[in-house]
């Protein structure tokens, strides 16, 4: 896909006889050309983690991508898709989960998994994403 589109990125430049500026097709995948600004904010909180852990009494997922999918495996199912939102609704539908930090925790993984997916990169569970030198 990157080729294709650097091959016409060189096109573009050639045709024109310049740098292939605002021609509507980009390689950046994680960064963005405009950054925008944040709304600004009176009165917040810190946010901070909590140490603490409760296992959920429903049981636990496992988390991982194979042939072009999302799997989440639980003993009673598993669920596979293409997305995090389809994955993680099927699961409350299914009420696989009693607990809201369990259902939080599904949300990022899941998310993790869509981007990994996404982009091409390799998904571990509990983990983050390797972006190299970033």
């Amino acid at each position: 896909k990157e080729l294709r589109i650097a091959s016409y990125l060189a096109k573009i430049a050639k045709v024109r006889n310049s740098p292939p500026k605002d021609a509507g097709v980009s390689l950046l995948v994680v960064k963005e050309k405009t950054k925008y600004e944040a709304r600004k904010t009176v009165d917040f909180l810190i946010a901070e983690e909590s140490k603490e852990f409760h296992r959920d009494p429903l049981g636990d997922f496992i988390i991982f991508i194979a042939n072009g999918m999302i799997f989440c495996q639980h003993e009673k199912v598993t669920i596979a898709g293409k997305n995090a939102k389809e994955i993680l609704d099927t699961v409350l539908r299914l009420n696989l989960v009693s607990r809201l930090d369990h259902a939080a925790y599904l949300g990022r993984e899941l998310m993790k998994a869509e981007i990994a997916l996404r982009l091409g990169k390799n998904y571990f569970q509990d983990r983050d994403l390797n972006f190299g030198i970033y």
